[in-house]
Parts: C-alpha cells; sequence; structure tokens
C-alpha cells in the first residue's frame, strides 16, 4: 500500500501506467484484484486500446511495445470477470465492439498458426489472442457473438483438427456445445469423469483408489489414458461430455489456473445433460479450503462441496 501511495503521489501518469502493468502480471488473488480495481480497470482499457494503436502500426508498435506484448497482458487481466465484462459490454446494436474486433485481428493472424516459419512475435500474439478468444468462449452471452461469424467458426473447426491446438480446441468444444444443444442426446451409459489440477495428482491417484473400491462405475481421469505432453483436450473432451457425473477436486492450484477455469466452465455447460444435483460433486483437496479468484467461485456458488477428510471416505 504504502509503495503505491508513492507511486500515486508522484503524479506520473508513465509511472502509474508501468506500476498498472505490473499489478496486472503479478496479481494472484481476488484481493489483491480487488484492492486495486479500478487502476486494472484503467490499465486494462490503455491496453485494449494500445493493442488497436499497434495493429494499425507496420512494425505492430505502439509506444516501443509489440502487440503481443499487449495481448499478453490483456490476457493476464481477463482472468479477472470484472475486467472482460468491462472492455466486452461496449456495444452497437447489441453487438461488442472488442469482441467484434477480437474476431477481426484473428483473422488476420491465425495464418501464423500455418506457416512453418513464423514471424516469432505473431506468433506470440495468436497465442495470447486466442487464450483471450477462449475466456470469452466461455461465457454464454459472449459465445454467440462468436458463433454469429461463420468465417471465424469455420477456421476455427479447421484448426482444431489439427495437433497441439488446445486452446483451439477448447474454443472449438464450446462454440460445437451451443451448436448441438438442439440435436438429440444419445443415451450414455455411466462414467465418472475426473477433474484436478496436476500439482494434486497424488491426492487424485489416492481419491481414484479410494472410489474404485467403492464403485463400479468406469472411472476416467487423464494420467490413465493420455501422454500428459500430448494435446489432451482432444481427449479430455469427449470424456467430459460423455460422463455421466463429473468429480472436481478443488484446491488452491485449481482455482488459480485459467486452464481449469475453462475446464470447469465446459463441464458447467454440459451439465444439463446430467442428473442436476449428482451430475456434478466437489471436492476439497485442502482444509478450510477456499477460492482466491471469483471465477470459479461465481460458476460454483450453488453447488455444494464434499470438506477435506485427511482419510477419503
Amino acid at each position: 500500500m504504502e509503495r503505491k501511495q508513492l507511486i500515486y503521489n508522484e503524479n506520473n501518469s508513465e509511472l502509474t501506467k508501468s506500476y498498472g502493468r505490473v499489478l496486472i502480471a503479478l496479481a494472484t488473488s481476488d484481493e489483491q484484484s480487488e484492492e486495486n480495481k479500478k487502476l486494472i480497470l484503467d490499465t486494462s482499457e490503455i491496453l485494449y486500446q494500445s493493442c488497436k494503436d499497434a495493429n494499425q502500426d507496420v512494425e505492430l508498435k505502439s509506444d516501443g511495445y509489440h502487440l503481443s506484448e499487449f495481448l499478453e497482458l490483456l490476457d493476464r487481466a481477463f482472468a479477472n470477470t470484472y475486467v472482460i465484462k468491462h472492455i466486452l459490454d461496449d456495444k452497437i446494436n447489441e453487438k461488442s465492439i472488442a469482441i467484434q474486433y477480437f474476431i477481426e485481428l484473428f483473422l488476420s493472424f491465425y495464418g501464423a498458426l500455418l506457416d512453418p516459419e513464423p514471424d516469432e512475435l505473431e506468433k506470440r500474439a495468436v497465442k495470447h489472442l486466442l487464450r483471450i478468444l477462449l475466456q470469452i468462449s466461455s461465457y454464454p452471452e459472449y459465445l454467440k457473438q462468436l458463433i454469429d461469424n461463420h468465417q471465424f467458426c469455420i477456421i476455427i473447426e479447421s484448426l482444431a483438427n489439427r495437433p497441439k491446438r488446445d486452446d483451439v480446441k477448447r474454443i472449438w468444444c464450446n462454440i460445437q456445445q451451443i451448436i448441438s444443444t438442439n440435436e438429440q442426446k444419445k443415451e450414455r451409459s455411466s462414467k465418472i469423469y475426473i477433474s484436478y489440477d496436476r500439482t494434486d495428482e497424488e491426492f487424485c491417484k489416492e481419491f481414484v483408489n479410494e472410489l474404485r473400491k467403492s464403485t463400479t462405475i468406469p472411472i476416467w481421469v487423464d494420467y490413465e489414458n493420455v501422454d500428459l505432453s500430448d494435446d489432451v483436450w482432444e481427449y479430455i473432451s469427449p470424456n467430459i461430455i460423455s460422463a455421466t457425473v463429473v468429480i472436481t477436486l478443488v484446491s488452491t492450484a485449481y482455482g488459480e489456473s485459467t486452464d481449469k477455469f475453462q475446464e470447469l466452465s465446459y463441464i458447467i455447460s454440459t451439465n444439463k445433460s446430467r442428473d442436476e444435483k449428482k451430475g456434478l460433486i466437489l471436492v476439497a483437496t485442502e482444509p478450510n479450503f477456499n477460492f482466491n479468484r471469483s471465477g470459479l467461485k461465481d460458476l460454483l456458488h450453488d453447488k455444494t462441496m464434499v470438506p477435506y477428510e485427511n482419510n477419503i471416505d
């Protein structure tokens, strides 16, 4: 707090802007984020405008920084729900101006994903742009605008069929989920899917071993079925869809992972085809567990959590 006040007292816009970018890059909890909400929002707006400015420059630069650097920080800022809503809710005719910008930017730069010798900075820009689009696609109210752009959907579908395109596959899964909602649901056999963070793998293994002692229902967990160096989403997503029960092992690491937020968003979006009360089960892997970030907390506000126990029942 003292350091922040000293920076404000300097009344130096460049220093304040730099401090805001550092906050976005390093903030790890909602508490830190909420304390600096106005500065993070102001900085995010500047980053968004800087992206647009850099995109107009022949070298893709603004104020000496490359477009990829602005997108990387904006990707981090979008971990905060309030930033996403603030940036995306600027609309004309019910269409978000920012979403349209990100779509058009992607359509301009996705070729870097296909180029055998791409410009590394452009490749980096597309990487973070895809992560921004993935976060956008996790919100049904914003996903519709992505779906309405047929060129975007065709390219995403094509890229999703290529190896090593995990974020693209997740975006395509989110799109497919909406497109197929009116299609007839297939009858499914019982299956349990386990969602967990890699840092909790030992807990997960113990949990799965104990669970198998009490049920004959098949259990799908990634470390038994996938080489974790592979592009795992193409294996994970169909097993989420076909699972009749999803057990999520929640932890501090799980709560702070953007990838886990995307996975859980997808799980919840498919949960309507499961038993409403039994289809998603949360198990805390830590005593007195609470989420540090609001994203998962908001997703799970109406779900019951099984508290941590030293001995797994």
